[in-house]
């Protein structure tokens, strides 16, 4: 029997039927109608996707309008520059307490003064990022559009990977990362390179490019260096410590300001590398300045997800021969198995020598880690001592097993899904191998009991 509810609904049914068939309207004009209606989702990428459970969740569309108000950004950034100005004076008078304190182990002849060209670069040299990402975030702009820009993603972040990379950027122009390099190495990280500067000098003495011309002593420079940094990339890929280079490839979209997101320590690694090329070469610290400057603009726009084409004006031989290109460089932050540990250059000469170039082909690369839910968790702060605490039990394990003559393979692989899903095949492996070892011990228990059985009735 049908209730009085259903056959009051029924009945609304037909009444709009009939108005409709006297509107001249079918279902199919009303269903085109209401599709149009629909939101449409040009990109793909932005389109709602169903979980496990079928439920859909809506994405942030990033052609959404910008809510916050122009006038309350710009408020918002000379924030964030004069608080990162103070705290980089802070931060300069307590490194320079702790390196003297350090290097001296007495405060006798101590003075906050900058003594020389260096001690004022330590002072402005952090900032000095803040003119260099400017200046690369209206290059990107221009040559990507404000809508996909780096600048509109960094002005509206919607995603706590790009938070988490406004906060190391913070931790680089306030000099708070030198401050925490200090920390975390117990001064080894910051004094390691005037250690090795003060020893390769005085026992060498060598000042080969003291009086070269500066091309040439820039050349010879961005050559040594370059060598330099692809094999401590290299190293950062290492077992050892791959736990700590994981902070820069677990962002989740390229940012002008990627380059950034290293830990601490890793900011240490790097220092101490760079030290000893600088100081065996004995350059100027002009040419060194240069360098890092055009080291800077380099590494912020490869950081992007701007393709530069520059076959366009003729100059394609710069990304196959001297620079590795953006599109090259995003396939060392690929989530693929078949990108892991390739172009780790800034040349691609090294990659090509060493047998870790790949060529990009056009395919499409999704960057971040697989199966890292201790990063981006818009934590950052919990999540700099989570990944020191992490490294220094992997390193401690690894130096372990390096003494017990273990061979495990290297750690970069463990980045990969399929790292995770090998272990766990193994480990079923090993299950069902003792399950089936079990089942036969069993059978010939039984076998055996059924023997003795039967010579006992006999």
């Amino acid at each position: 029997m049908v209730g009085p509810s259903a056959r009051s609904v029924r009945g609304e049914c037909s009444a709009i039927d009939v108005a409709d068939e006297a509107a001249g309207l079918d279902d199919t004009a009303i269903l085109r109608g209401t599709l149009t209606e629909l939101p449409a989702f040009e990109n793909p990428a932005a389109a709602p996707e169903a979980d496990a459970t079928g439920t859909v969740e809506m994405r942030a569309d990033e052609s959404a309008p910008d809510a916050t108000p122009l006038w309350r950004t710009a408020l918002l950034v000379c924030g964030w520059l004069a608080a990162a100005a103070v705290l980089n004076v802070v931060c300069y008078v307590l490194l320079t307490y702790c390196r003297h304190v350090v290097l001296t182990g007495t405060l006798a002849g101590y003075s906050i003064r900058p003594a020389g060209l260096w001690d004022w670069l330590a002072v402005f040299l952090p900032m000095g990022a803040v003119g260099i990402g400017a200046l690369c975030l209206t290059i990107e702009a221009w040559g990507i559009g404000w809508e996909r820009s780096s600048l509109r993603r960094l002005l509206h972040p919607r995603t706590n990977s790009t938070r988490t990379d406004l906060f190391y950027m913070f931790l680089v122009i306030s000099g708070l990362k030198n401050l925490l390099t200090f920390l975390f190495t117990l001064g080894a990280g910051l004094g390691a390179g005037y250690w090795l500067h003060a020893q390769i000098q005085s026992a060498f003495g060598w000042n080969l490019l003291e009086n070269a011309p500066f091309p040439l002593a820039l050349a010879a420079v961005a050559v040594v260096n370059t060598f330099t940094f692809y094999w401590v990339h290299r190293i950062m890929h290492s077992r050892f410590l791959w736990e700590i280079h994981k902070v820069h490839h677990a962002a989740e979209e390229m940012n002008i300001i990627t380059p950034h997101r290293n830990h601490p320590v890793d900011h240490a690694v790097v220092l101490a590398m760079n030290a000893f090329p600088i100081a065996l070469l004995g350059a100027s610290e002009i040419v060194v300045l240069t360098y890092i400057a055009l080291n800077g603009i380099y590494q912020e726009l490869v950081h992007t997800d701007w393709d530069w084409k520059l076959d366009r004006w003729g100059l394609g031989w710069i990304e196959k021969h001297v620079l590795l290109s953006s599109t090259a460089h995003r396939i060392h932050h690929s989530r693929a198995a078949r990108h892991f540990d390739k172009n780790f250059g800034i040349t691609p000469v090294w990659d090509r020598l060493f047998g870790t170039y790949y060529e990009p082909r056009g395919e499409r690369v999704e960057v971040g880690l697989e199966n890292e839910p201790e990063h981006n968790t818009g934590h950052p702060v919990r999540e700099l001592w989570r990944v020191y605490r992490n490294a220094c039990r992997a390193a401690v394990r690894e130096l372990r097993g390096c003494f017990r003559g273990s061979r495990r393979s290297a750690s970069p692989s463990a980045k990969s899904p399929g790292a995770k899903s090998s272990n766990a095949k193994r480990t079923r492996a090993k299950r069902s191998g003792a399950k089936r070892s079990d089942a036969k011990r069993t059978a010939a228990r039984r076998t055996d009991v059924r023997r003795k059985s039967e010579e006992r009735r006999a």
